[in-house]
């Protein structure tokens, strides 16, 4: 069974009309099943972009069928993605992610439904991603993808008996926080990992994504990275609530429809992460930050 494309989307046409038109022109699409969750506006003032939107999503074609869900209110992504994830996943067992500003090359729909199969009795791969940063080491010996300790959320699959491991509270994070050495191999992935996790957990940000990798972490399992980034993000251009206006992340993206080398299995792949964490390095005023607020007031004070 193919996996379903769940999009989710809020205000930004112009953005989900690239992510469209880049899916329509991939391998696979049309054997695809689209679910599409559209978020109401926070404020009336922006009510006409959301209407807007929802009348562009109407017409999209090129799959085998387009589910549209309107939310009748505005929940924000970490929870539309939580429960828009959660009614589908557990009917096709696996599912595929995109957000309204994730744009994908035509091998995607491919990559992700190869790697569900080939990857689905691994119990150590929670997730497969479609991005990777733009980091020029190439692929190995013919293989195109290795195993990472977080995973991403900018264009991403997993499976059903994963997702719903997650612990969307993350009950025992005090005994986490107070810990330096379980902090420190969370961060294998980033130093970036136990901050946003602590900013989670004291109401700073509402994300889905960090508890996600937090449950990949608990479960000793990585999340499986192609060497080159089959997606890219045109959203961190100050337009999106949750991205900052950076290139930081920037990718360029091959026409490529071929399909990648999946290896039996995946491993870690040191000069890659060694790379990988340079990319999530946090600025010198968020270390102090983390210092303060993890280690001097002993990592929790609500």
């Amino acid at each position: 069974m193919i996996a379903p494309i769940l999009l989710f989307v809020y205000n930004r046409i112009e953005h989900t009309k690239k992510v469209i038109e880049a899916l329509q022109q991939c391998n696979g699409a049309s054997d695809s099943e689209l679910y599409i969750f559209s978020d109401a506006a926070k404020e009336p003032e922006g009510k006409r972009k959301v209407e807007d939107l929802r009348a562009y999503l109407t017409t999209i074609t090129g799959f085998k069928a387009v589910h549209v869900t309107n939310r009748p209110e505005n929940r924000g992504l970490a929870y539309n993605i939580i429960k828009g994830v959660s009614t589908i996943i557990n009917t096709y067992q696996k599912a595929i992610v995109l957000e309204d500003d994730i744009i994908c090359a035509p091998n995607f729909i491919d990559y992700m439904n190869d790697a569900l199969t080939k990857y689905e009795k691994h119990d150590d791969i929670f997730a497969i991603s479609g991005y990777h940063p733009q980091i020029n080491l190439g692929s190995k010996n013919g293989v195109s993808v290795y195993k990472n300790y977080r995973n991403s959320s900018w264009g991403w699959a997993t499976w059903a008996d994963r997702w719903n491991k997650v612990d969307w509270e993350v009950k025992g994070d005090k005994d986490f926080f107070n810990s330096k050495k379980q902090r420190k191999a969370f961060d294998r992935g980033g130093e970036d990992l136990s901050w946003m996790l602590w900013k989670q957990q004291h109401g700073m940000i509402d994300s889905w994504a960090i508890r996600f990798c937090f449950a990949q972490y608990c479960h000793k399992a990585f999340t499986v990275f192609p060497f080159k980034s089959l997606v890219a993000n045109i959203g961190l251009d100050g337009s999106g609530r949750h991205s900052e206006n950076t290139d930081k992340f920037s990718v360029k993206l091959s026409n490529s429809k071929e399909k990648l080398i999946l290896p039996d299995i995946p491993e870690v792949d040191g000069q890659l992460m060694k790379a990988f964490r340079k990319k999530h390095k946090l600025s010198l005023k968020k270390k102090i930050k983390k210092v303060v607020l993890m280690d001097l007031l002993n990592g929790w004070n609500r």
